[in-house]
């Protein structure tokens, strides 16, 4: 990429000299607005040149080259010096645009031509440093680019290759080098693997070297020429894909990573033009960039077909007031108003190309503008008195624009720039960091931007050499525990470094690694989170950070929060509403304007313009509404209800579609106001959806009737969630004393936890006030059955067992209750006293599927094994793809010694679970039978690798394995 001067334009200050002296401008005002470190939007650019990411990263190759030199940097270093990188990126680009405006075409209209006679029709008056001042003042202070100028977010590579293609082209207008469009060529093609945006505008590159060339444009050596140029610079695809071909972690296949990219870049097209066509954004894009720049290509005549004085005049004013509409239009689309993609987009994709396309507009049209009222102008033309007052009123409103619109844009944008680039982001960091333990700290978090965030504060003020960075969303692949030990190998435990091809780790692997760390270390989440861990582990809030304490033996619930605790995080949480609340609130969206004098506050209504939008803000603040509404659910479990109430209302503050908040304030009113809590409309249900992502956008519930849903969700999730799930139904159980659903459920969660002591008590406690909890006949069953489940969890058969019998002489007893008792019986080893009745709901349902195949298990069990042969067949024949009758008929087959027809049933098994241990161990036996050995050892290992260690399963298979391999060894 070049910037030199070209040869047939004469140097002048404007087209040589002013573009260098902008530039120095902008960066000036980039270095001292600049991020010190890192943003939420650059963090992933920081971890990539920082070395700190595992994952394999297929797009974006320029990107990747760009960050390349920085990993030899020491890590500390990164941020800021990506940041200085990026402010320079950011003048080139300023600089590229100032010198296109200068040397764009004045030749469009007849007005033009009349008045400048520059043979590369360059406006060239002696205010002509006027256009690309304001251009560059427009691009420079838009919030959009100056946030990707200020933080090296990846934006400002792709935005410089833009600029430069434009430059080329222009540059070619003037002196028809081939060499210019060669560059544009190359730099576009180069352009497309990194920026899928200009996929889409490629028809707009060959449609302007088109206008540029004009019939020559069909040469084929010309087309030759540039579609070599094109592929060279698209040879940058290759890429990546080759670097993670022959990676030794994480490796994709070459074609793999290829299709990857481009498919995520016709994904990303496809959906940007299918939300545009869906929002109407499409003509906002197109009226304030695409459809000017079309239009000021196009040179015109004098008039429109009518030669007339009249006609004449009437051309003129309407390419005045087409310009005039170019002009506004764009310069507005730079406030982001509501129809801006800046707003409609929601910060998802940045438009710079767009924003540099508007401003392209402007500084034509303020060209235009400049020498259509210039004196010379009027002495040379005849006009209407009113077309040349409007004409010397166009001066004045470009050296008006001139002046207002860096004031406004720096009054609407700085404080945003200084709230995203250190204010918020520095708070948050701190909040984080003041609580950590001293020593060595395991930090864990599930968003890794908040984690790596962290990281490069901790690495700022020289911590982090005894601090290890866990991203639990990526924990769970083996992958990453490699990557991590190379790159933290005194901190980070070897226990699944060595495992290779990305395998996917159980969560007891994981809780176990975690007790590991914990002796070692202390451990601190960032989010208030649920999950596997913490079936282990308890969190304990301290601001925004939660050390985890490990659960002592035989205790179940969480411990209350301490005094300390309670005050440390009051302080916290007031500092927050005193000095970060105010700031966020300013920049949230809201009807309500702020504060400003009444003409500027109508005139900002009028043109549909609030408060400059902030992502930082709106990300900050939902990540504190999920904690402000954790520390409110903890001070109502403490019964501070007031104090709870101020943090639900600060949480619907910083968030309004926090649907959780919402939910526990509404309680929180009725709870203090003693009222019935409100009906639950069905939009609050709709919004819940999936409650795992309810709770990690919001925060934990705490309304009895959504509790309990909750709490029946984490004890059917995987892996299984009883002791979360029991903590949600006691605390239902504390808000409505007399639900028998909650008490019910808590004793018989108490139960599956090993705890049959506790669950009585729970049972006696409902008994004794049966009249409040609604107790009678059918619900007695259910609290039978608990109580059933309890005698023989604590080893009491005959008492389990005179529970489950009291029930069924019950009339209310119903085939559901017998499953449930004969489940009981299976369960403990009293097959005898499940058959009877699961034959009582055969003989109800002839089509129980579940009965059937119980009862041939427990046929199995009193080694019936014609019996169960029979229950287990005409189960199949309800449903022949049913695979648990169908492995126990094998089983039962093979008993019998009937190996031809249990290997039918294996094989069958075999197709849908070929690694299940009762298939394995069947299928070797029986290979083991027919003198097979190569066989049998062969499925012998692979039940081995599926089988529980340490169980009779696991060590009746090592013992077939070492009996079949001692003839080897002989």
């Amino acid at each position: 990429m070049t910037f030199e001067q070209n040869s047939v334009l004469p140097k002048r200050f404007v087209t040589a000299l002013l573009p260098w002296l902008i530039g120095v401008g902008a960066l000036l005002v980039y270095l001292g607005t600049m991020n010190q470190w890192a943003t939420l939007g650059s963090i992933q650019n920081v971890a990539l040149a920082s070395g700190w990411e595992w994952r394999a990263h297929l797009t974006q190759p320029l990107n990747f080259l760009a960050l390349l030199p920085f990993r030899f940097l020491p890590e500390h270093m990164v941020p800021m010096a990506l940041n200085v990188f990026n402010a320079l990126l950011a003048t080139l680009v300023v600089t590229l645009l100032a010198r296109t405006i200068a040397i764009l075409p004045h030749d469009r209209t007849a007005d033009q031509r009349e008045i400048e006679d520059d043979p590369n029709a360059v406006f060239t008056g002696r205010i002509s440093w006027i256009p690309p001042l304001l251009g560059c003042l427009t691009l420079g202070l838009q919030i959009t680019f100056w946030e990707n100028a200020t933080s090296f977010t990846g934006e400002m590579i792709d935005m410089l290759v833009v600029a430069y293609v434009i430059r080329c082209l222009m540059e070619f207008r003037i002196d028809n080098e081939q060499s210019w469009l060669s560059r544009a060529s190359l730099f576009y093609g180069i352009g497309m693997t990194n920026n899928w945006a200009l996929i889409g505008l490629l028809p707009i590159f060959v449609t302007a070297i088109i206008w540029l060339k004009g019939i020559s444009f069909f040469n084929v050596r010309f087309l030759v020429r540039m579609t070599a140029w094109a592929t060279l610079g698209l040879l940058l695809y290759l890429l990546l894909p080759i670097i993670h071909s022959s990676s030794t972690l994480a490796t994709i296949p070459f074609w793999t990573g290829l299709k990857s990219n481009l498919a995520g870049q016709q994904q990303m097209l496809g959906g940007m033009f299918r939300f545009c066509k869906e929002n109407f954004g499409i003509v906002v894009v197109v009226a304030t960039s695409v459809l000017p720049l079309l239009i000021i290509t196009l040179r015109w005549s004098s008039s429109f077909g009518d030669n007339s004085p009249l006609g004449i005049a009437i051309a003129r004013s309407v390419f005045h007031i087409v310009h005039a509409l170019f002009l506004g239009a764009c310069i507005l689309i730079m406030f982001s108003p509501a129809y801006s993609p800046r707003v409609f987009m929601r910060g998802a994709v940045p438009f710079l190309t767009h924003y540099y396309f508007a401003t392209l507009v402007i500084g034509y049209c303020a060209g235009y503008f400049l020498i259509v009222s210039s004196p010379a102008f009027h002495r040379r033309v005849r006009m209407n008195g009113l077309i040349k007052v409007a004409c010397f009123v166009g001066t004045g409103v470009v050296v008006l624009l001139l002046l207002l619109v860096p004031i406004i844009l720096v009054s609407r944008n700085l404080e945003s720039i200084r709230l995203t680039n250190r204010i918020l982001p520095d708070g948050y960091v701190k909040a984080m960091a003041e609580n950590l333990p001293a020593g060595r700290c395991t930090i864990l978090s599930d968003n890794v931007v908040q984690l790596r965030l962290l990281r490069v504060h901790l690495q700022r003020t020289g911590r982090p050499k005894d601090c290890l960075f866990y991203d639990t969303g990526s924990a769970s692949l083996t992958d990453y525990h490699a990557f991590e030990k190379k790159s933290q190998p005194d901190l980070w435990p070897a226990a699944f470094a060595s495992f290779t091809n990305n395998l996917q780790l159980r969560p007891v692997g994981l809780i176990m690694q975690m007790n590991e760390l914990a002796k070692s270390s202390a451990l601190v989440y960032l989010q208030p989170s649920f999950g596997y861990y913490f079936e282990v582990f308890q969190l304990t809030p301290l601001g925004m950070s939660y050390p985890l304490q490990q659960y002592t033996t035989n205790i179940l619930l969480q411990s209350a929060l301490s005094a300390a605790t309670l005050k440390a995080n009051e302080e916290f949480w007031n500092r927050f509403d005193s000095e970060t609340a105010p700031l966020l609130k300013k920049y949230l969206p809201s009807e309500r304007q702020p504060d400003r004098p009444g003409w500027l506050s109508r005139i900002m209504t009028k043109l549909h313009l609030k408060t400059e939008r902030n992502d930082t803000v709106l990300a900050l603040a939902n990540i504190y509404s999920r904690a402000s509404t954790y520390w409110a659910v903890e001070l109502q479990k403490a019964g501070k209800w007031d104090e709870a109430a101020l943090g639900l209302e600060r949480s619907l503050m910083l968030n309004p579609n926090n649907t959780a908040a919402e939910v526990n304030l509404d309680f929180n009113k009725s709870k203090r106001e003693g009222k019935p809590p409100p009906i639950i409309g069905e939009s609050v249900l709709d919004r819940i959806g999936d409650w795992n992502y309810a709770i990690n956008v919001g925060g934990p519930f705490d309304d009895p009737r959504f509790l309990m849903e909750q709490s029946r969700s984490f004890a059917s999730s995987r892996p299984l969630l009883y002791r979360q799930s029991l903590h949600l139904a006691k605390r239902v159980a504390e808000l409505d004393p007399h639900n028998l659903i909650a008490h019910a459920w808590h004793a018989d969660l108490l139960t599956v936890l090993g705890h049959p002591a506790e669950s009585l008590n729970v049972l006696q406690h409902i008994r004794k006030d049966g009249r409040a909890f609604g107790l009678n006949t059918t619900n007695e069953l259910d609290l039978l059955r608990i109580e059933a489940s309890a005698h023989f969890r604590a080893g009491d058969k005959d008492k389990g067992k005179a529970a489950l019998e009291t029930a069924l002489k019950s009339s209310a007893v119903g085939n559901v209750f017998r499953a449930n008792a004969a489940q009981l019986f299976l369960q403990n080893g009293m097959a005898a006293d499940a058959v009877p009745l699961l034959k009582k709901n055969t003989e109800v349902d002839v089509t129980d599927i579940a009965a059937l195949s119980n009862l041939g298990f427990a046929y199995m069990n009193l080694e019936k094994h014609d019996l169960a042969r029979d229950a287990f067949t005409q189960a199949l024949e309800l449903d022949p793809k049913s695979a648990i009758p169908r492995v126990n008929r094998a089983i039962t087959l093979l008993r019998m010694k009937n190996y031809d027809a249990a290997f039918e049933d294996y094989q069958a098994a075999f197709i849908d679970f070929p690694e299940a241990y009762q298939v394995r161990a069947g299928l070797g036996e029986i290979a083991e039978f027919r003198k097979d050995a190569a066989t049998a050892v062969s499925h012998y290992e692979a039940a081995l690798k599926a089988a529980q260690p340490g169980t009779s399963d696991f060590l009746r298979v090592s013992n077939r394995l070492a009996t079949l391999r001692a003839p080897e060894k002989k």
